[in-house]
Formats: C-alpha cells, sequence, structure tokens
C-alpha cells in the first residue's frame, strides 16, 4: 500500500476515526520511528485543520488487546517462557496493563 504524503492532507473540520494501529502508533511506542513520526504528523496537521478524532470502545478493546500481545511477545523474547494467562497475572503483566 503506497502512504499518503503529509502534505496532501486537505480535510478539514471532520470527524475522523482512529482505529488501532493509529492508536498504537500515536500513544504506545514499538520502536517503528518512521511510522510512529508519520503518524504523530498526520495527527498533528489533520488537528490543526479543526478535525475531531473519536474512536470506538470495540477499537478501544482491540487496541488494549494488541498492546498485552506485544508486551507479552517482548517478555517472553527477554525472559523464560511463562504461559500468557500466568505472565497477565504477574506484577509484569499488570504493570504492562
Amino acid at each position: 500500500m503506497e502512504r499518503i504524503s503529509t502534505k496532501n492532507i486537505t480535510v478539514e473540520n471532520k470527524n475522523i476515526l482512529l482505529d488501532a494501529n493509529v492508536l498504537i502508533f500515536l500513544f504506545w511506542p514499538l520502536g517503528l520511528k518512521g511510522k510512529e513520526d508519520y503518524y504523530a504528523k498526520a495527527y498533528s496537521i489533520l488537528k490543526r485543520k479543526g478535525n475531531r478524532f473519536f474512536t470506538h470502545h470495540i477499537v478501544l478493546s482491540e487496541t488494549y488487546n494488541r498492546i498485552l500481545d506485544n508486551e507479552y511477545r517482548n517478555y517472553c523474547n527477554r525472559n523464560t517462557y511463562m504461559n500468557k494467562k500466568e505472565w497477565r497475572n504477574s506484577v509484569l503483566g499488570k504493570e504492562a496493563i
């Protein structure tokens, strides 16, 4: 998929739905600097143009679950294996929440 240039953003005074990908790239650093910078710049431009942002509780649930999955994978890559339910109930899992 071709990335849209932030120079071409012309949307003004509209309602913008933020999906899980956007929320993650804006508010949960994953170390993907290029994508995070792109989403932050696009968000800033849209906000400056008077757009209003909203999301849906299902999108928030998806975002939450994807962030937890990512944190769990990061934990497993750095530590000995722990099943997901045990990790979620551990101090580290609760801190991720």
